[in-house]
């Protein structure tokens, strides 16, 4: 069919076409050869919560409750948010399009009869739906384990974080995951750009305001519960509004993957030269 064509096709089939993909990726992101990294970083980031609850809590050594909140605070930036999410999202967008063309898979969706829109947004709606059921799963086993071990009646006080939690990775796999799937369709290598974008990332404690919200992380920072020490070399600089910052996020978002929509318009398959 010509592109004029598919984009005579009704509404209604857009739809279907969408879910049909979204069905396909997302079973590919959760049960696939390649989510096995992804799991594997699940399960080290639930290795230090796991130990805690087995070990015994901080309080029998004189910590306070307070103290062990900021340090559930504390791995969840570093350990889950800047570590395992960032990872796992490079890796489950980055490999939307790249996996298909180096299984030599790709050329099946570019000859069926969907607009390269669809194919991309159905292919991006399953990496953000996969990324948040495993990351979401896992900051939540984590919370639950960390505060269980000082007692029912402290999981039930302090459940309150967790929401909070949940939204941070959800935001977190939708502006990362925008970027990377953006990044796949842009770069042959993808360690590059991913080093590039952890970078600017990584230093956003040091940045000037005006540069802060070039980085995905400015707009997380929004939605911490309990906020978080960057050390004493870090620029302070005030996060936006909540609802600025899931707007913002969310904007961003939609602007990349336009964007990717763009590119894969003009994508071409080259699989010798892979």
């Amino acid at each position: 069919m010509t592109t004029t064509e598919l984009r005579a096709l009704p509404w209604p089939l857009w739809r279907e076409q969408f879910l049909a993909l979204f069905r396909l990726e997302l079973r590919k992101a959760l049960f696939g050869k390649r989510a096995l990294l992804v799991y594997g970083l699940a399960a080290l980031v639930l290795l230090p919560p796991l130990l805690h609850l087995l070990l015994g809590r901080d309080g029998e050594h004189g910590d306070s409750l307070s103290s062990f909140t900021q340090g559930l605070a504390n791995f969840f930036e570093f350990l889950v948010l800047r570590f395992a999410v960032f990872l796992g999202s490079v890796w489950i967008f980055m490999n939307l399009f790249r996996g298909d063309l180096l299984d030599r898979t790709l050329h099946y969706y570019l000859l069926a009869p969907i607009r390269r829109e669809v194919l991309v947004a159905g292919k991006y709606a399953a990496g953000v739906a996969a990324g948040w059921l495993v990351f979401g799963t896992v900051t939540l086993l984590a919370f639950v384990l960390g505060f269980l071990s000082w007692g029912p009646g402290t999981l039930a006080r302090q459940g309150y974080l967790i929401p909070w939690y949940l939204a941070i990775v959800l935001l977190a796999v939708v502006g990362y995951g925008a970027v990377f799937t953006l990044g796949g369709l842009l770069f042959r290598n993808p360690l590059l750009p991913a080093v590039a974008i952890w970078a600017v990332e990584a230093a956003n404690p040091f940045l000037p305001g005006f540069l802060k919200q070039i980085s995905v992380i400015h707009y997380l920072n929004a939605l911490r519960p309990v906020p978080i020490n960057e050390g004493p070399f870090a620029i302070v600089a005030d996060p936006p509004p909540v609802w600025l910052a899931v707007l913002g996020l969310a904007a961003l978002a939609a602007v990349l993957v336009w964007l990717a929509m763009l590119r894969a318009r003009r994508l071409e398959i080259a699989y010798g030269g892979d």
